[in-house]
């Protein structure tokens, strides 16, 4: 119900509130949100008492406590009524609501100072990408450290004894560097710089391994989460992003990452295919495995490649941001731009390769690219204008 409840005891007075709009053919359902163990919610008093006397007063006012999966045995959805939920995570980050990527940890690369409220794929920067390349870099020195040692002891990573390893210690550090809050608070405090100092102790234990062994590296390259801009091509953007109004936006989009190997890449490729009836069902797999064929599986096409291009991320201070410390290792952009699609359902990955040959690929993507064509957003975001639009 409300964000409240994380917060202290909570009771039915919202639900009161809405009681008189309930159906009891098909009544409400309401869920209790909060965030976890952040602040009250999830402690000893919540769970023993807070939720106890909820249960107690909601029956009291003759509401059914019960569970999803109850609900939906009590009362089947109809199958035929549906509603689209864009993905979204935590509702209410501060300056987040719900983007489907996680914007408040993960903000899309903008221009510079001169023009700060501008998408800019090709050279943009944003210290949360920042910190995700720096972050992206870390990783694959550490799994490189890991596979050359012979594995690692999970007790030694948590708690490091006499015995640890280095390439115990080189997890042991760059764990901590994944806090969520120091993305969450942005440039407060020495929060930008937190990252960049877990993954400086890593990949200096890393290297240690790495400089000693005799093993060669068999580990692929690393690659970050897949983004898109917009997100929505072809049809329309709302939330924070777009200063929280519905906007249509282009068909013409980016993808971008950030991917880094040890030894060195060789070569990053997007790879697509165009679904048949423009669907992705629910009865079967064909968009989610890289060769349907194998399965028995059909209705979307041949993945075509196209070389993404490649662009040394900055390391530097940017955009007002001053750091103490400096990264020694930092994952380089690589983005294309698709312009070609209109009214068409694609998937989506992103291979690399190192130049030992070793491979990895991303997830498969999905996206459909709605028929809007005549305008390209390029401003974002404007607590005082509306967006902006170039045609």
């Amino acid at each position: 119900m409300s964000w409240d409840d994380g917060y202290a005891c909570y009771g039915t007075s919202a639900i009161d509130s809405l009681a008189q709009y309930n159906d009891p053919n098909h009544p409400m359902l309401f869920l209790l949100a909060h965030d976890g163990d952040n602040d009250f919610g999830g402690g000893y008093t919540y769970y023993m008492e807070c939720v106890s006397n909820f249960v107690h007063q909601a029956k009291s006012h003759g509401y059914n406590p019960t569970t999803i999966q109850q609900y939906l045995h009590d009362y089947p959805v109809d199958p035929n009524d549906i509603v689209k939920l864009e993905d979204g995570p935590w509702v209410n980050a501060d300056g987040d609501f719900g983007s489907p990527q996680f914007i408040n940890w993960n903000y899309p690369l903008t221009g510079n100072q001169t023009y700060p409220n501008q998408f800019d794929i090709p050279n943009g920067w944003q210290l949360d990408e920042r910190n995700w390349a720096v972050i992206t870099a870390a990783q694959n020195y550490v799994e490189t450290a890991e596979t050359m040692a012979g594995g690692v002891r999970l007790s030694q990573v948590q708690n490091p004894g006499k015995d640890v390893t280095e390439a115990e210690l080189a997890w042991h550090f760059f764990l901590p560097g994944l806090n969520s809050g120091f993305m969450y608070y942005g440039s407060s405090e020495d929060m930008p710089d937190k990252p960049t100092v877990a993954c400086n102790l890593a990949v200096q234990h890393a290297q240690n391994v790495i400089n000693s062994s005799r093993v060669s590296d068999v580990n692929p390259p690393s690659i970050w989460y897949l983004m898109r801009v917009p997100y929505n091509p072809g049809g329309y953007g709302a939330g924070s992003l777009w200063s929280y109004r519905y906007t249509q936006v282009s068909n013409e989009f980016y993808v971008y990452t950030f991917v880094y190997d040890v030894s060195g890449v060789k070569a990053v490729n997007f790879y697509y295919r165009i679904d048949a009836d423009k669907v992705n069902p629910l009865n079967d797999n064909a968009n989610e495995v890289f060769q349907p064929s194998a399965f028995g599986l059909s209705g979307v096409g041949p993945w075509v490649a196209v070389p993404m291009t490649r662009r040394p991320f900055p390391s530097g201070d940017a955009q007002g941001i001053h750091f103490d410390y400096y990264p020694t290792v930092i994952a380089d952009e690589y983005y294309v731009e698709l312009t070609q699609f209109k009214d068409q359902l694609i998937d989506y990955y992103v291979e690399a390769v190192d130049i030992y040959s070793n491979s990895k690929k991303s997830d498969i993507y999905h996206v459909y690219i709605g028929n809007n064509t005549q305008t390209k957003p390029v401003s974002f975001r404007s607590a005082e204008t509306n967006p902006i639009f170039v045609k």
